[in-house]
């Protein structure tokens, strides 16, 4: 049963691989401490919201513990871990692309900090011309994503920074 994970925003998207991570069962607060989302509501939201409408996750509140309110806990269903498998299947192949840019990136960086600092007009030209050609890999590698991948980059880049 395929899920199509397009109609879950990144939040749910990782709440779901959290639960994931944690053997298929986990409470808002280790989802928070996994996902790195820090507002419990956030979680809450995509778990009551999202996730178990679509029959992803199934969620209970265990008993008090001297008079204390437990985490709510998610536990996936069989739905839910497919999609998981799912999301760890597309991540590892957005992974390669992105380490790609991320390299570029680093070249760029480094040549563009190169070329302030080259004394030499010819060196500094030479470098100059070096980071123009990068540059244009990166913008051809972006419209690439954008154009046949549908890629949502300023999604990318939020979760990047």
């Amino acid at each position: 049963m395929d899920v199509d994970l397009s109609q879950f925003d990144w939040k749910a998207q990782e709440v779901l691989r959290a639960i994931h991570q944690h053997g298929g069962d986990a409470n808002t607060a280790e989802i928070r401490g996994q996902t790195g989302i820090e507002d419990n509501n956030v979680v809450l939201y995509r778990l009551n919201d999202k996730l178990e409408p679509a029959g992803l996750v199934e969620l209970h509140q265990p008993d008090p513990e001297n008079s204390r309110i437990q985490p709510k806990v998610a536990t996936l269903t069989d739905a839910g871990r497919e999609a998981a498998v799912q999301l760890d299947e597309a991540r590892d192949e957005s992974l390669d692309l992105s380490d790609k840019v991320e390299q570029l990136e680093a070249r760029i960086n480094s040549f563009e900090t190169q070329v302030t600092d080259t004394a030499n007009e010819e060196e500094a030209s030479d470098r100059e011309k070096e980071f123009q050609e990068l540059r244009v890999g990166m913008l051809g590698i972006r419209d690439y994503l954008i154009e046949e991948h549908d890629a949502d980059l300023a999604q990318y880049l939020d979760r990047h920074r």
